[in-house]
């Protein structure tokens, strides 16, 4: 495998773990919400939900690149639509909504040789 193909492969991946890690960062805003200590694990496990199938697709890419990038899109094309962001923020869009689309783009460019 040539640098370059190297390259192709772990980049997509890569950029999945740190829009993941992103995401989850995000996750831990529940705390200081006046919950009670249960109410604060309840809710954090709610908002790691897109983190736990954002797991599964990573886990997806390292058998089955392509179904990963359909994955990715899907998530893209899903946060659009449900939240309705494209029109209300380019940071938004530039931080939240555009990562999962271009690392889908990427896995699906990868081919196993």
């Amino acid at each position: 495998m040539s640098y370059n193909s190297h390259m192709i492969m772990w980049l997509p991946r890569a950029l999945a773990i740190i829009y993941l890690a992103f995401i989850s960062m995000l996750s831990f805003n529940i705390f200081g919400g006046g919950y009670s200590w249960n109410g604060d694990w309840v809710a954090l496990f709610i908002h790691f939900l897109p983190v736990y199938y954002l797991i599964a697709l990573l886990i997806t890419a390292w058998l089955y690149p392509p179904a990963a990038g359909a994955g990715f899109i899907l998530i893209y094309m899903f946060i659009i639509l449900f939240f309705k962001s494209f029109p209300q923020s380019e940071i938004l869009l530039f931080f939240i909504t555009l990562p999962p689309f271009v690392i889908g783009i990427m896995f699906l460019m990868f081919k196993e040789k």
